[in-house]
């Protein structure tokens, strides 16, 4: 049976307040990391987590369960420390929706030139000129798990044509117009006038928008980043725009976070850059706690764990 959850993040008061109104039943403890963790871990065999180390699971022998707070499990599957008998689920799908306002809402800001303008009112500048809209524009959405579909739907709305790339080039039959398998993204890259990255993070997606690839986009075509920051050559995209063959990007995620103030990232005229906020809407918490606590029940029923992450996969 269930015992404890120790909940693992910066926020973890937040998170035990949430899990106290949706279910009282369950033992909640928090800390921000290894530094404050409780001296006694045996209370615990599940963990909430955001991110955690080495030093932690290294003394944590009654870890049975993991429910991370993110989509991405890259940065839990790489510690030595994770035991091959502890599973590991995502809160995969609890950031479609906010993660698709945000990618929409960038490709349009970056169609009107929404940087310039706002350059241009602090200015006190008044410069108008024509944009183009996204309707009839061709997406191509790398990506097209829960996240990438979701992004494809809205963009099919907007009127776009969506072009989805996946590993298998099956997934999001229903949301693309064209799919291509993960061997073809140059074919799709080159048919479209926006790019939305939106994978996980694996040795196969390591670096996947290189300089090859940046070359292969569409001339004048944008790109959005709401994947990992490793997925992209931040040096390539640096040098692919200032020389005018994109048009801008905008980028959410980054290796190194917070992006280091003298990153030549900062001083790029047309790159809009965020600080990985495009999945943290109001209601972000109660939403992955919903996700663990229907997970804490299945375990206390023996029945098989939603968002379980296949470790060879990476997801």
């Amino acid at each position: 049976m269930p015992r404890g959850v120790l909940v693992v993040s910066p926020w973890h008061r937040q998170y035990a307040e949430e899990l106290k109104r949706q279910a009282p039943g369950v033992r909640a403890a928090g800390c921000a990391g290894a530094g404050d963790a409780p001296a006694d871990l045996s209370p615990f065999d599940a963990a909430l987590a955001w991110k955690m180390d080495n030093a932690l699971l290294e003394r944590w022998p009654a870890l049975e369960w993991i429910q991370l707070v993110s989509a991405g499990a890259d940065h839990i599957l790489s510690l030595p420390a994770l035991r091959p008998g502890v599973a590991v689920t995502s809160a995969r799908g609890v950031h479609a929706k906010p993660i698709a306002d945000y990618a929409i809402m960038m490709l349009s800001a970056l169609s009107m030139g929404l940087k310039s303008m706002m350059a241009n009112q602090a200015e006190r500048r008044w410069k108008p000129w024509g944009w183009r809209n996204l309707e009839g524009r061709a997406l191509c959405q790398v990506g097209m798990g829960a996240i990438g579909r979701e992004i494809a739907r809205r963009a099919g709305c907007a009127g776009m044509r969506v072009l989805g790339v996946s590993r298998s080039g099956a997934s999001g039959a229903d949301e693309a117009d064209s799919l291509f398998p993960a061997d073809e993204i140059e074919e799709a890259l080159g048919r479209a006038d926006c790019v939305v990255l939106a994978v996980p993070h694996t040795p196969e997606t390591k670096a996947l928008m290189n300089a090859e690839r940046l070359a292969a986009m569409k001339p004048g075509a944008h790109l959005v980043n709401v994947a990992r920051g490793e997925t992209l050559d931040e040096d390539a995209l640096v040098r692919t725009l200032d020389s005018g063959h994109l048009a801008g990007a905008a980028l959410d995620v980054f290796p190194e976070e917070p992006l280091p103030a003298d990153s030549p990232l900062w001083g790029v005229k047309n790159l809009i850059i965020t600080p990985h906020v495009s999945g943290l809407a109001r209601d972000y918490i109660p939403r992955v706690c919903r996700v663990f606590v229907e997970n804490h029940g299945n375990r206390a029923r023996g029945r098989p764990l939603k968002n379980l992450i296949d470790r060879e996969r990476g997801y």
